[in-house]
């Protein structure tokens, strides 16, 4: 289990994170979720103890991450896929990192089967793809086959067959009782794997949820019409909670598409979409809705 307590931290002037807290239970996949800058490296930085917070506290297993006498066998971490001389082949790279952790040289192997490496292994790494560069990456996350896996988007550089082994391997890693964390800025793809979401904006947590209470919210209403300004007074008057669609048009909470349309219609304002948005879509919606705020500033 993993936990984020109080955590602060500046660089400067510049606040990066302020009072973050949250869980990631041992058994379930939990997505971290925020635009870029808005501290999700910055705080899994502190868990992995790459930096030191002014205020709060991370713990792993009840544990700061400096004080597990074996990390690699406690956390497997994918921060980057650069992590590697790119002189030395992939094996190579491995039976270094196992050596240094006292982890039996055999796992090497395992792990570049596990990833779809093995056909690759003795190429110098420097020359592998985006993709095979991901793959050496979460293999040395995977290498002291540990209980917690901390993954800032892993998918990165992934095609979409890789995509799919990732998705797999997170879910078959938390059935198993362990404790996975990946940051992604891939919402359909965490909006299918995650079990818990977590979104931060602007160096705090702005929303905490499981996927099960994000699929039972009630479907928002996706509206396009010519006359924004009217609309929006329409909908104060109705109580309808109303914000950006994403791509184009307003998303409303608050009324069913049936209601809006009846109250448009006795207003006279037209409208080009009347929908009820898709149950895949919540993800989306709720988090440029929470991040709004960041975006424009």
């Amino acid at each position: 289990m993993i936990e984020i307590d109080g955590i602060s931290k500046a660089y400067g002037s510049t606040r990066a994170v302020q009072e973050v807290s949250f869980t990631a239970p041992a058994g379930a996949v939990t997505g971290f979720l925020g635009p870029n800058g808005a501290g999700k490296t910055t705080t899994l930085g502190v868990l992995l103890g790459l930096a030191q917070p002014d205020a709060g506290r991370a713990l792993i297993d009840g544990t700061s991450y400096r004080d597990l006498p074996s990390p690699r066998r406690a956390v497997g971490a994918v921060l980057d896929s650069m992590g590697f001389h790119p002189g030395r082949s992939g094996r190579d790279h491995l039976r270094v990192v196992a050596l240094a952790a006292g982890i039996p040289p055999t796992r090497v192997d395992e792990v570049l089967e596990f990833v779809e490496l093995s056909g690759s292994a003795r190429r110098a790494a420097g020359g592998y793809s985006q993709g095979m560069r991901q793959r050496l990456a979460l293999a040395t996350a995977l290498l002291g086959d540990p209980p917690v896996l901390v993954l800032d988007e892993p998918a990165n550089g992934l095609d979409p067959a890789g995509m799919a082994w990732l998705r797999q391997l997170l879910i078959d890693w938390a059935a198993q009782g362990r404790t996975v964390l990946f940051s992604s800025h891939v919402l359909r793809e965490v909006e299918s794997v995650a079990d818990r979401i977590v979104i931060i904006s602007g160096g705090r947590i702005v929303h905490e949820a499981t996927s099960a209470e994000l699929r039972a919210a009630p479907p928002a209403v996706v509206v396009r019409t010519d006359d924004d300004v009217r609309f929006g007074q329409l909908g104060r008057r109705e109580g309808w909670q109303i914000g950006p669609n994403g791509r184009a048009g307003l998303l409303v909470r608050g009324a069913s598409a049936s209601a809006i349309g009846e109250a448009v219609a006795r207003e006279g304002i037209t409208l080009f979409e009347l929908s009820t948005e898709p149950s895949t879509g919540q993800l989306e919606h709720l988090f440029l809705e929470l991040t709004a705020a960041e975006a424009a500033s």
